[in-house]
């Protein structure tokens, strides 16, 4: 006959097996709950995305933001290697905002230039990263770099041309709004020279004082805005930048035509006789 201590030493025994049984009902409960229509119900944030449209994004992460989400079904994990494997993506962060929110934060490479090749033209980072290629330009906001046309070259590719990563030396001291207010961009007999998209020409010059020499741009490009300035052309391979002012055009008046019936006159001229 078993002792009531027996007894009780069993049923104790037996507790720890119950109490799994119920924590792994609880789960595959909540499991269940989570894939089911309840929780389809959702949002992706994307943020801090400029250059790469927040549409292009949700393509890539292969999440179709137009239909009903499970938040929960989400692989965060793949969603950041997928938006990774864009070379115009430098850095993903992905959060979860409950109950129905996940935020993708964006960190991306900052297009410094085009560039003509054989096929069209190549977008490229500070640098010289081949991040981007098309066939044409639209929407231009950034310098295209005249002179060289480069050959075959591939999104990935690092390009090695010397008056390209000189002209680098330049552009990437610039901040965001100079950069995009430069449309051309050249290097010709050892000096750089852009022109703005308000027809402006920058002398920039040699190399030297090249972190001086983009500080100035900045500055005075800054001044010729707000001061509403028209200029023809700004020199900096002096040591004092020189601003060359256009001219006003002056027009001169038309003088005052008499009217048709002021202008006819009788022939009153007298005549002599021999």
């Amino acid at each position: 006959m078993q002792t009531s201590d027996k007894i009780k030493e069993q049923h104790n025994s037996k507790l720890p097996l119950f109490l799994w049984l119920i924590a792994l009902g609880l789960l595959i409960s909540f499991f269940l709950l989570i894939t089911s229509d309840f929780f389809k119900i959702g949002t992706v944030e994307v943020k801090e995305n400029k250059y790469v449209s927040t549409k292009e994004i949700l393509e890539i992460a292969n999440i179709n933001n137009n239909k009903e989400i499970n938040v929960f079904s989400l692989d965060t994990v793949e969603i950041k290697e997928r938006l990774l494997s864009d070379l115009r993506v430098s850095e993903v962060n992905i959060t979860r905002k409950l109950p129905t929110t996940i935020v993708i934060d964006i960190k991306e490479r900052k297009p410094v230039a085009f560039v003509e090749f054989k096929y069209g033209f190549v977008q490229i980072d500070k640098d010289a990263l081949v991040f981007s290629v098309s066939k044409s330009i639209s929407n231009i906001n950034i310098p295209t770099i005249k002179g060289p046309i480069l050959g075959n070259v591939h999104i990935g590719d690092q390009i090695e041309n010397s008056d390209i990563k000189n002209i680098l030396s330049y552009l990437k001291l610039l901040d965001e709004a100079t950069l995009n207010s430069l449309k051309e961009i050249s290097f010709n007999n050892d000096a750089i020279s852009t022109i703005t998209s308000d027809s402006i020409l920058i002398k920039v010059g040699s190399l030297d004082r090249i972190e001086e020499k983009a500080a100035l741009t900045i500055s005075i490009l800054k001044d010729i805005k707000d001061n509403k300035l028209k200029v023809e052309y700004i020199d900096l391979s002096y040591a004092t930048p020189v601003i060359k002012i256009k001219q006003k055009e002056t027009q001169i008046p038309k003088a005052e035509i008499p009217k048709e019936e002021t202008i006819k006159k009788e022939n009153n001229t007298p005549t002599t006789n021999n």
